[in-house]
Formats: C-alpha cells, sequence, structure tokens
C-alpha cells in the first residue's frame, strides 16, 4: 500500500514538473530575449552580474540548505517528530544569523558595485538598484527554502511545484508592466524579484501550516545545540562544496567581464542561462530521485538506491544529452533569436554556446549521483575534491589570460572540462565507494551519454547546413520535427527494455 502511494505521489510530482517545465519553456522563450532586445547589450550585461552576487551568496545558504534537508527528512522517514521539530527550529535561528551577518557586507558591495565590476557609468545607479533589490529577493528565498524543506521530506514535490511555478510565471509579466507603465530600467528587474519572493514567502508559511506532519513546529525557543552541531559538521563541508563549485561554475562570467568588458560578459551570462534552462528541464525526471533516494536510505533499501543511482542518473544524462546535442546544432538559428539583433552574433557566440553545453548532460547525471552521497552523509571528500578543481580551474583561468593572453573559448574548453570531472566523475566515484557494483554501469554511462550527444549535434549539424534556418518560424518548425525524431531514436537505441518501461511508467 505504501508503495502505491508512493508511485502515486510520484506520478503527481510529475505531472506537476511537466506543468513547471511548460511554464518554464513559455516565459524562457521570452524572457532572455525581450530583455536583451529591449535593454540592449550594455545595460543588460549587468543582469548575470547581478546573479553572480547571489550565487555567491547561496553558496552558504545552499550549504545550510543541504544539511538541513538531510537530518529533517531522516528524522521525520523516521517519525521522530520531536527531532523533527528541533532540527527545522535550529535551522531557522541559523538562516536568521547569517542573514544579519551578512547584511552589512552586502551593503558595502551593493554601494560599491561599479568597482567590483566593469559598469558603464550611465547605469551605476541603476545598478545598484537591481543589486539591491536581488540581495533582499534571495534573503526572502533563503527563509522560503528552509520552509519548504517540510514539502521535500515528505516528496510533496508537487506543492514546491507551484511556489515554482508562480516564482516564474508572473516575472516577465511584472517586468513588462513596469518598463511599459513607468519605464525601461534594469533597476525593475531587482524590484519584480523582490515582489515576488515576498508573496512566496506568504504562501509557504501558508503550505507549511497546513501541510507540516503533527507535531512539527518552528520555534526560536526550541532551537538545540546538539541539533546545531550535527548540522554545522555536515554544513561546513556542504560549504566547501558549494566554495568550489563557485569558484568552477561560476567564475567565467567574471573574468570575461574583467579582461574583456560588459557586452562579451552579457553574451556569455545569456548563453550560459540557455544551459540552466536545459538543466531546468531535465530538473522534470531528476528532481523527482532526490526524495525516494533519502527515503530508500532511512529505510535501509539499499538495492533501491544503487537502482535509482545509476539508472535514473543514466536516463537524466541522456535526456540531457539529446537537447543540449539539439541546441548545440542549431546553435547558429538559437543564437540569432535567443541574443537579438542588437548583439552580433559571432562564430565566437555560436562556439561559446556548443563548448558550455558540452557540460549539462554531465552536470544533469551527477546531480542524480550526489543525491546518493548526501543521503550517506559522505560529504567530506567530494567536498575536498571539488574546492581543489575550483582552485585549480581559477588558476588556470588567471594564467591563460595573463600569460598566454588566450581567446575567450580556450577558458570556457578548461572550466567545461573541469566540470565534468567534479560533476560526473567525482560523482561516480564517490557511489562506487559506497556501492562497488555501480562503477562498472556509470562508467558504460558516461560513454554512452557523451556518445549521444555527439551523434545528435552532427545530426542536425548536418539537416542546417542542407536547410535554411533563417527565421523563427522555420526553426519552430524544422527544430519541432527534427527533435522529435533524434529524441525517438535516442529512446530506442540508448534505453534498455527497463528504462523504458521506468520513463513511461511516469506518464501512466
Amino acid at each position: 500500500m505504501a508503495d502505491q502511494v508512493q508511485t502515486v505521489q510520484t506520478r503527481r510530482n510529475f505531472y506537476t514538473n511537466i506543468l513547471t517545465l511548460v511554464v518554464n519553456i513559455v516565459v524562457g522563450f521570452f524572457y532572455t530575449p525581450y530583455l536583451t532586445r529591449t535593454l540592449g547589450p550594455s545595460a543588460y550585461g549587468i543582469v548575470p552580474l547581478a546573479l553572480i552576487i547571489n550565487q555567491y551568496i547561496s553558496v552558504v545558504a545552499s550549504a545550510l540548505t543541504s544539511s538541513f534537508t538531510r537530518f529533517y527528512s531522516v528524522a521525520i522517514q523516521k517519525g521522530d517528530v520531536e527531532e523533527a521539530t528541533k532540527t527545522i527550529s535550529t535551522s531557522m535561528v541559523v538562516i536568521l544569523v547569517l542573514i544579519a551577518s551578512l547584511l552589512p557586507v552586502l551593503a558595502f558591495i551593493v554601494l560599491r558595485v561599479d568597482k567590483v565590476f566593469s559598469i558603464p557609468a550611465a547605469h551605476v545607479s541603476d545598478a545598484k538598484l537591481l543589486f539591491l533589490y536581488t540581495v533582499l529577493s534571495f534573503f526572502l528565498s533563503m527563509v522560503t527554502s528552509l520552509i519548504n524543506v517540510t514539502l521535500y521530506a515528505t516528496n510533496r514535490l508537487d506543492l514546491m511545484n507551484v511556489i515554482k511555478i508562480v516564482r516564474r510565471f508572473f516575472k516577465l509579466p511584472l517586468i513588462i508592466l513596469f518598463f511599459v507603465l513607468v519605464e525601461v530600467n534594469v533597476k525593475y528587474i531587482g524590484v519584480t524579484s523582490f515582489i515576488i519572493e515576498a508573496f512566496i514567502l506568504f504562501y509557504s508559511i501558508h503550505l507549511f501550516r497546513s501541510h507540516r506532519p503533527e507535531g512539527v513546529t518552528i520555534k526560536l525557543s526550541r532551537a538545540s545545540r546538539t541539533v546545531f552541531a550535527a548540522l554545522f559538521a555536515m554544513a561546513v563541508w556542504n560549504l566547501v562544496q558549494y566554495v568550489g563549485d563557485t569558484a568552477l561554475y561560476r567564475i567565467d562570467n567574471i573574468v570575461v567581464n574583467r579582461n574583456w568588458g560588459i557586452v562579451d560578459s552579457g553574451a556569455l551570462g545569456a548563453i550560459t542561462e540557455m544551459g540552466n534552462f536545459i538543466n531546468q528541464v531535465t530538473g522534470v525526471i531528476g528532481s523527482l530521485f532526490g526524495p525516494l533516494i533519502i527515503i530508500a536510505y532511512s529505510k535501509n533499501r539499499h538495492d533501491d538506491v544503487v537502482h535509482l543511482s545509476t539508472s535514473q542518473s543514466y536516463i537524466v544524462g541522456i535526456i540531457t544529452a539529446v537537447l543540449a546535442g539539439f541546441l548545440a546544432g542549431f546553435s547558429a538559428p538559437v543564437l540569432e533569436y535567443w541574443l537579438g539583433p542588437k548583439y552580433p552574433i559571432e562564430d565566437q557566440y555560436r562556439l561559446w554556446m556548443v563548448i558550455k553545453l558540452s557540460l549539462t548532460p554531465f552536470y544533469a547525471a551527477g546531480g542524480v549521483l550526489s543525491f546518493t552521497y548526501r543521503a550517506w552523509n559522505r560529504v567530506r571528500f567530494p567536498a575536498l575534491a571539488t574546492l581543489v578543481i575550483g582552485v585549480m580551474n581559477i588558476i588556470a583561468l588567471t594564467l591563460l589570460v595573463r600569460l598566454a593572453a588566450a581567446p575567450i573559448w580556450l577558458l570556457l574548453v578548461v572550466s567545461v572540462a573541469l566540470g565534468i570531472v567534479q560533476s560526473y566523475f567525482l560523482g561516480s566515484y564517490c557511489v562506487s565507494k559506497i556501492y562497488p557494483e555501480a562503477a562498472k554501469s556509470l562508467a558504460l554511462s558516461f560513454v554512452k551519454i557523451f556518445a549521444t550527444m555527439a551523434v545528435v549535434e552532427m545530426v542536425c549539424l548536418a539537416f542546417c547546413s542542407l536547410v535554411e534556418v533563417d527565421s523563427l518560424g522555420k526553426l519552430l518548425a524544422y527544430g519541432a520535427v527534427v527533435g522529435m525524431a533524434v529524441a525517438a531514436l535516442a529512446y530506442q537505441v540508448c534505453f534498455n527494455k527497463t528504462q523504458k518501461q521506468e520513463v513511461l511508467s511516469l506518464l501512466k
């Protein structure tokens, strides 16, 4: 009976993931192109820089939230309401203290943002307001994320998806309203984020009150030193992990901004958003397995953990490889629409896009693997290894720029290669140390994922060389036909009978 209930909930999660995906596709299809066309390269280039600040803050926040999620989820699955209450209450105290500690530091950065980044003088005052509201929005989202740990622990991803839909769906309409009714100004992107995050926080509080497990409460007085010690021990290594992630995945745009200017860093930021967009798409399936892995671990069903780690990471990797290969093959017409007419579509931008997309299948597959070693609380080694790889990335990029005057594409190649090592190979190694029987399957999966992306990209490149794709209508029409063809081919060739059934079972 419990398995049937879990299957029904997983299917419900999947369908709401699909709805979230549809919203992301519809909004994402218009969001970045609208901003690049309306703001222009100079003003739009500030937007990715503002997001970088949030990404750096999220290093600490994500480390804490991952730690909270693991301990709270295990407590709930074991029926220990007292421990769950202590965990979430202690976590809230930590979050509030963190926000109070970061405020003066971030205020200093916001006031001197033109000294930190290369920003045109005409946009400095607006950039400061954009950064201010973006930071405040992130503080609100930190509290929201903690509250929603209760939904994640009980596998209620469907309710979490409602929050994601609200966050994404209303963003573009509000920005358009500000641009049309007030003025076209980059600061209103930050204002919009703040308004939406405030609403989401209040809605999350409502969801917590109506769906929390009986007996679980958030009271600052229930904070526990013992719980804090356990949370802190895991959070420290999670923090090291995220610092390494930041040095590896979020440094290239700053290097480009400082050495090549805001136009190129804006283009790179928009291209990076395309990779993030793919990860959101494949997250429709990948995110389903985090709660399932931790539930299986908590109940000592380790055969299920091994299967979820190997088979599902492979499925997510193949799906991402098809998407990434398709976009890489159609890179020229896609970029013409994505960046808009105000950006010169140069060959180097297409090359950047192909390089950045090469990481996404392995990053997505590695994300599923990370659920496993985090459930085991085996986070120290991957954290230290990630930090070392991140430092190697910074050193390599610095040397390439200062000593070799290397082109941007070479910097991206180095970062992507190190990213694949960290996301997939390191994740595979950590899972194989826990479950040695998984090693062979994970190694074979890498070869298949790589080959799938390469073949799909070549097929799409060949199609674009034979057929002229010179309008948005042709891009959509031809893209739909070719996309469905390569997806169907990958489904038949790459998945075995069991994996096909697992994908189809989500739809039934």
